[in-house]
């Protein structure tokens, strides 16, 4: 047999129970108007949960990643078009530690254009040239130029290199040495064609 206090509490959570499914809009507006009146209490219930309860919340967002993932992607997307400016400036704060509007000065220090070949701003912007060792930002570059920088490993005697292999064999055509070196070998040795 249930004690007093227990009896009465019972009684007291039908009665609740009944006014609020008798004044559904009255109680709907109460709790709204105490949400909006203890935004605190509310946040700290929520960070209460969300602890207690990790494993079971990454569980379920795992289940439903994987029942969703073109919903997922398009989503993704959608929100990547939205806010590709905003992303950007994340990833470069994050990345040099700059604040919002320093990419916005360093594009009107460099003129809107690569420093290397000099071709304006696309669509993709300019990346922030920088050396890998000291996180310094030494300019902006088109994608190209970056991408060609970076495979030469930031080197500058590697792109020297490169630079003189271009200017010293713009005429050259190496199928003419072939040629020429087919012409000049003797004919002693038999062609497998020819076996």
């Amino acid at each position: 047999m249930k004690n007093k206090q227990e009896q009465q509490r019972e009684r007291a959570r039908t009665r609740i129970k009944h006014w609020r499914e008798t004044h559904r809009t009255e109680a709907r507006a109460y709790q709204r108007k105490w949400i909006l009146e203890h935004p605190d209490r509310i946040r700290e219930h929520s960070r209460r949960s969300r602890i207690k309860h990790r494993a079971q919340i990454k569980q379920y967002q795992r289940r439903w990643a994987e029942k969703n993932k073109e919903k997922l992607r398009l989503q993704r997307q959608q929100y990547y078009r939205a806010n590709r400016t905003h992303i950007l400036h994340r990833v470069r704060e994050h990345a040099f530690g700059l604040p919002t509007g320093s990419y916005q000065r360093i594009l009107t220090i460099c003129g809107n254009n690569c420093q290397v070949c000099g071709k304006l701003r696309s669509k993709k912007g300019l990346a922030l040239d920088h050396d890998h060792t000291t996180k310094h930002i030494r300019g902006l570059l088109c994608c190209e130029c970056n991408s060609g920088i970076g495979l030469l490993q930031d080197n500058p005697d590697l792109l020297e290199k490169a630079a003189r292999y271009l200017r010293d064999n713009r005429a050259t055509d190496l199928r003419e040495h072939v040629k020429q070196q087919e012409n000049a070998a003797p004919a002693t040795s038999q062609s497998i064609l020819d076996i």
